[in-house]
């Protein structure tokens, strides 16, 4: 069953075509992947599906709520981390929580179990300015978890982490696959780490969807020996 579906969809900004008649089809509960180079339109893609930008042409439909007004209207239903999670450094994890939950209208016992399950615990009272990288990271997926989303929307959220923080990330997002039910679409130049967790993955390129690849069907090479078969070599 389709979670998100867009047709045709086209991101035009001063006269460049970011985004070129994108087709994608996502189904509910899965972990899909988006791949591509640097400029290749990932983050535009997921600024839209998020509501965050607004869409030149085309439609995006998300749990059968088709697009209005050239914006996709999320109800709520998307938690979004893009680019670089931000905190105030002065105050502890459970703070800058609470400053979100308070417009998210979060009670006490919803609050515990995002921090649980995001597994923010043992340092949810420390000052986020001492937080490394994944702590920072899994307090930003916290955030976004606030409005208990169907869908969560992950840019780059590997980037920079050393090994520690990148099995963390990923075993969170598998915890919130299976146990929370969500679908997630991911973004991430770690392809060995997305033949871990991901169902499927889109290869992107100048704002163009060369192929969408299940797991299922990649050989030993996974999703890097794709990448370099489908982006590498196209000009």
């Amino acid at each position: 069953m389709n979670y998100l579906k867009i047709e045709n969809l086209t991101k035009t900004i001063k006269n460049i075509e970011i985004l070129q008649n994108v087709n994608l089809e996502i189904l509910k509960g899965e972990i899909f992947g988006l791949i591509g180079p640097n400029g290749a339109g990932k983050t535009t893609l997921m600024k839209i599906l998020s509501g965050l930008s607004d869409i030149t042409q085309g439609t995006v439909i998300l749990d059968g709520n088709e697009s209005k007004q050239n914006r996709v209207f999320t109800g709520g239903k998307v938690g979004i981390l893009i680019e670089n999670p931000a905190s105030y450094g002065w105050l502890n994890g459970y703070e800058n929580l609470k400053i979100v939950a308070q417009t998210q209208k979060n009670n006490k016992e919803q609050l515990d179990k995002i921090i649980q399950i995001s597994g923010l615990e043992d340092a949810i009272y420390m000052k986020t300015a001492k937080y490394s990288l994944g702590m920072k990271q899994r307090l930003g997926i916290a955030m976004a978890l606030l409005n208990n989303p169907e869908l969560l929307i992950l840019d780059e959220p590997l980037n920079g982490l050393d090994v520690e923080g990148v099995a963390q990330i990923r075993e969170l997002i598998r915890k919130l696959s299976r146990e929370e039910k969500l679908t997630i679409l991911i973004s991430s130049h770690v392809l060995s780490e997305l033949d871990k967790i991901c169902d499927r993955a889109a290869f992107i390129k100048k704002g163009e969807i060369l192929a969408v690849v299940s797991h299922n069907d990649l050989k030993d090479g996974g999703y890097e020996e794709k990448y370099n078969q489908l982006v590498k070599g196209r000009k």
